[in-house]
């Protein structure tokens, strides 16, 4: 089944043109990535400050990049990363708790028309010092009258050190704001999941 997906791959990245030898090229199997940490949940708590982009730019004038409003986040985060070593869960490393680790990002709407789709970075940081980058990518939820703000997000992660080094995979977050203006405290929820799991 696999078969013909491969031959297309290997026609459209026209693999070896170039001299390479393929068979050494360096490759993922799919037991690596199993044995990558297990689901990343976390939950946050902190300060949201929204930078306003300032009086809108003449595009005659300044025909640079328009500029868009930015939330910075800064926040406290608890959580727990189930660690697992291969695919054998009687020695799996259990679940690791943690608390008094750091959350960091910074939101904007990818140009000055769009006000609902978000997207930016993100640090989570253990208090042991693990930590991964990534990038949030979501939409902020219909403000509802004297009610708090929410961003509906995916995650995928980009880079990992420490014992989280090597994860790969993707997620969800909701943040809330506390109001409708995004300065003050606000919370959120993350979960990151392994891209290959195996059903038991």
């Amino acid at each position: 089944m696999i078969n013909p997906f491969i031959a297309i791959i290997d026609q459209e990245m026209q693999l070896g043109a170039g001299g390479e030898d393929v068979g050494a090229l360096p490759g993922v199997t799919l037991e690596m990535l199993e044995v990558n940490p297990g689901p990343i949940n976390a939950r946050v708590s902190g300060l949201s400050q929204f930078i306003n982009p300032g009086p809108n730019q003449d595009p005659a004038s300044n025909p640079g990049p328009q500029q868009v409003p930015a939330v910075q986040l800064a926040g406290f985060a608890d959580g727990s990363v189930r660690t697992v070593q291969g695919n054998d869960q009687e020695n799996s490393r259990g679940n690791n708790t943690w608390t008094g680790g750091t959350f960091f990002s910074n939101l904007s709407p990818p140009d000055a028309a769009t006000n609902n789709a978000w997207g930016g970075t993100l640090t989570l940081t253990d208090q042991a010092g693990n930590s991964l980058n990534g990038i949030l990518i979501g939409l902020l939820q219909p403000s509802v009258t004297n009610a708090q703000r929410s961003f509906l997000a995916i995650i995928i992660v980009a880079h990992s050190v420490g014992d989280w080094n090597g994860i790969s995979g993707n997620g969800d977050a909701t943040i809330n704001w506390a109001d409708q203006t995004f300065n003050g405290p606000f919370s959120a929820k993350l979960r990151i999941t392994p891209p290959v799991q195996r059903k038991e």
